[in-house]
C-alpha cells in the first residue's frame, strides 16, 4: 500500500515559515529566566554578600537553559516552523537540525534535573541524526532505534516523574511557611511566589499531551512539545529564584520612600 502522495512544491509551500511566531514564544519567557537569575545573583553576590550552592545551582540551570535556547533559534534558522517535505528535503540541512535537536532535548532536560532518554535513544547515538545509518525505509545502515511507540512510553514515564516532581517541590514548603512567626502578607507572599511552581507542572502536563505530536505528519509547524518543555523549564527557574530578590524588592522599596521625603 504506496504512501500519501508528496506535496506540491510550490513556491508558497517552501517558503511558510512558523518560526518567528515560535521564537516569539520562547524568547520572552527566556528573557525573564535570565533577568530574574542574574538578579538572585545580584542580590547573593552584592547586597546579602552570601552567594551559595543553590546560587550556583541556578546559575548551572540558567547556562543550560541558554544553551537549550541558542539551539532552538539555529533550528528555527535550519528549517523548524517548516513543512516536513521541505525541511527534509535537504539532507544535510537536516542533518544538521537534528543534531541541534539533540543539543536540545538533552540540556532542557537535564536543566530540570531529569535526563531525558532521548539521549540514547539510537545505537550508535549518531543515528539520532544521520538517517543513513539506520535500517530501511529511513536509510541503509543497521543502527538500532527505539521505535516511535516505545520512545511515547518512555516520554510518558518520564512527564510523570516530571511532572510530579513539580508539583512536590511547589507545594511541601507551603505548610512548613505558614507556621512561620512571620506577618500573613509575607507569608502570603512566599507562598504565592512558590506557587508559581505549579505553572512549571501544568506546563508539563500540556507538553506531555502533544508528546503525540512524534506521529502527526507536520510536527515542526507549531513544535508544541518543544514549546511547552521551555516553558517548563524557565518557570521552574522563575519559581525557584523568585524568593532570592526579596531583599533587591525592599531596597528598592526603601529608596522610593527615601526619595519621596
Amino acid at each position: 500500500m504506496s504512501g500519501p502522495p508528496p506535496p506540491d512544491m510550490t513556491p508558497e509551500f517552501i517558503a511558510y515559515s512558523n518560526g518567528p511566531m515560535l521564537l516569539a514564544q520562547v524568547a520572552p519567557i527566556y528573557a525573564v529566566a535570565a533577568l530574574v537569575v542574574l538578579g538572585r545573583c545580584y542580590v547573593r553576590a552584592l547586597i546579602v554578600k552570601s552567594f551559595r550552592w543553590d546560587d550556583w545551582t541556578m546559575v548551572g540551570c540558567l547556562v543550560f537553559a541558554t544553551v537549550c535556547f541558542v539551539a532552538y533559534v539555529t533550528e528555527v534558522h535550519l528549517g523548524v516552523g517548516k513543512h516536513v517535505a521541505v525541511i527534509t528535503s535537504d539532507k544535510n540541512r537536516y542533518k544538521q537540525l537534528l543534531k541541534f535537536r539533540l543539543v536540545h532535548m538533552t540540556t532542557v532536560s537535564v536543566g530540570i534535573v531529569l535526563v531525558k532518554i532521548s539521549l540514547f535513544q539510537c545505537n550508535p547515538v549518531a543515528a539520532a541524526w544521520d538517517m543513513e545509518l539506520r535500517p530501511p525505509p529511513f536509510g541503509r545502515g543497521t543502527a538500532k532505534c527505539f521505535t516511535g511507540d516505545t520512545f511515547d512510553k518512555i516520554g510518558l514515564f518520564n512527564g510523570i516523574v516530571n511532572i510530579s516532581t513539580d508539583f512536590f517541590l511547589a507545594l511541601a514548603p507551603i505548610p512548613l511557611i505558614w507556621k512561620l512567626q512571620m506577618p500573613l502578607r509575607t507569608r502570603l507572599s512566599l507562598v504565592a511566589v512558590l506557587s508559581l511552581g505549579i505553572f512549571a507542572a501544568v506546563a508539563g502536563i500540556i507538553r506531555q499531551l502533544s508528546s503525540s505530536q512524534f506521529t502527526i505528519p507536520e510536527p515542526y509547524i507549531y513544535d508544541t512539545y518543544s514549546i511547552w518543555n521551555f516553558i517548563e523549564l524557565d518557570m521552574g527557574i522563575i519559581a525557584a529564584s523568585l524568593p532570592a530578590l526579596k531583599p533587591l524588592f525592599s531596597w528598592c522599596r526603601d529608596t522610593a520612600h527615601q526619595t519621596g521625603r
